[in-house]
């Protein structure tokens, strides 16, 4: 076994030496934040999600310019049913990629993303009443009474009003349907895994965690829908002495990994019992985390 070099402790005269550099480290990011990074732009509040800003693409990149960071993407696993052979006759693709982030050709950050077809953005469309005269899809139900549907002027409809049974409205699907261009994907579901990837690992690597929190605008989902996509939790119950760096990174594969198997909230659930004893990752010590996604990938 080859020698180790010995661990020495950092004595108070070394630490003091160093402190003014790691605090003016640290106002540098904060400020950088506060002048540079644009509301709306590099950075936004999504509903639902919490307090913190949510770190955007346009943002991300303004980070890694400044940092002067190099980033390097690798396709960890690949789904391509173009048939739906393995997912019962309906087509699936998913992504899962890996960012490492460097500075001076030393890994500091890694993240993972994914995205797959049956996230409900990209597997359904909204079928919608149009109008019979204009083909807009502007239809609207009267409120009244016995006045029918008529063809909403205000949102670029023609005007055009129709008897409440007229076949032409009433025989129309509505409501969600199955994506007719599920072929055109692929290219897409891979960028945003990409992306995902992309601003997590940025926002490892800076440290701007205690600010700012991940991508979620794309990937916000509610588990009742079936898709194994929710966003990693802001604060979890973990100890202090683990990196909630790690932590997310962990959950996010472990996300990912659940999601290609398309299970169900119920199997994920049972799964990660029979692992743990404990059915939500949010509740997962970092041991725990590592042998869930040790199992996943076994």
């Amino acid at each position: 076994m080859e020698n180790q070099p010995e661990l020495l402790p950092v004595t108070n005269h070394e630490l003091a030496s160093i402190m003014p550099d790691i605090v003016e480290r640290y106002m540098t990011i904060r400020a950088f934040a506060q002048s540079v990074l644009q509301p709306g732009i590099d950075y936004a509040k999504i509903p639902g999600t919490g307090d913190k800003n949510t770190l955007l693409l346009p943002g991300a990149q303004k980070l890694r310019d400044f940092f002067n960071l190099t980033v390097q993407f690798h396709l960890e696993e690949r789904i391509e049913d173009w048939t739906g052979k393995n997912h019962q006759g309906e087509p699936f693709f998913f992504y899962l990629t890996r960012a490492d982030v460097y500075r001076n050709n030393r890994l500091i950050a890694t993240a993972y993303g994914s995205c797959n077809s049956w996230e409900k953005k990209y597997r359904w469309r909204e079928a919608k009443r149009h109008c019979p005269n204009c083909g807009s899809d502007a239809i609207r139900k009267s409120k009244n009474s016995g006045e029918g549907w008529y063809c909403w002027g205000k949102i670029g409809g023609c005007g055009a009003k129709f008897t409440e049974s007229d076949e032409r409205i009433t025989s129309q699907k509505v409501g969600l349907e199955p994506n007719p261009e599920i072929f055109d994907l692929p290219n897409t579901l891979l960028k945003m895994s990409n992306k995902r990837a992309f601003v997590s690992a940025i926002l490892y690597a800076t440290g701007l965690s205690e600010t700012l929190t991940s991508d979620l605008e794309d990937f916000v989902a509610e588990e009742e829908s079936g898709n194994l996509t929710a966003p990693v939790p802001k604060t979890a119950p973990h100890e202090q002495q683990e990196s909630s760096e790690e932590l997310e990174s962990l959950i996010s594969e472990i996300r990912a990994k659940i999601n290609s198997r398309r299970w169900s909230t119920e199997q994920a659930k049972k799964f990660l019992l029979s692992q743990t004893g404990k059915d939500h990752t949010k509740n997962m010590s970092l041991e725990e985390l590592n042998k869930v996604l040790v199992a996943l990938k076994s």
